[in-house]
This record gives C-alpha cells, sequence and structure tokens, in this order.
C-alpha cells in the first residue's frame, strides 16, 4: 500500500498553494482525496493521474 500524503505535499507537487487545493476540493476539482477525521489525505497514484489529466486536457 503507497504512503498517504497531505495537501502541503500535494500543493508542492501540482505548484499550487495550500489555498488552492483547498479550494479545488471544495469545488470537487482536486485528485481524488480521502477525509480521516478533520484530514484531508491523497493516495499518490491519484494525484499523478490527476497531472496526467490536466496535462492531456492542454
Amino acid at each position: 500500500m503507497q504512503n498517504l500524503i497531505n495537501k502541503k505535499q500535494v500543493a508542492e507537487i501540482l505548484g499550487v498553494s495550500v489555498k488552492t487545493v483547498d479550494l479545488w476540493i471544495s469545488q470537487g476539482k482536486a485528485p481524488k482525496h480521502l477525509r480521516v477525521g478533520r484530514l484531508v489525505k491523497f493516495i499518490p497514484s491519484d494525484v499523478e493521474e490527476f497531472i496526467q489529466k490536466l496535462s492531456e486536457g492542454i
């Protein structure tokens, strides 16, 4: 199983701010994520898939 990563790590990978990741989550535009209590966690492969979809859209 892959290690989960947090919003800060996702923001760094995507080159955006944590606020942008929060906005995308609220708008349903973020990579697939899991809620663990109050925390939001991401599976690295889902973030990679999100990046792939973004690059295909360009």
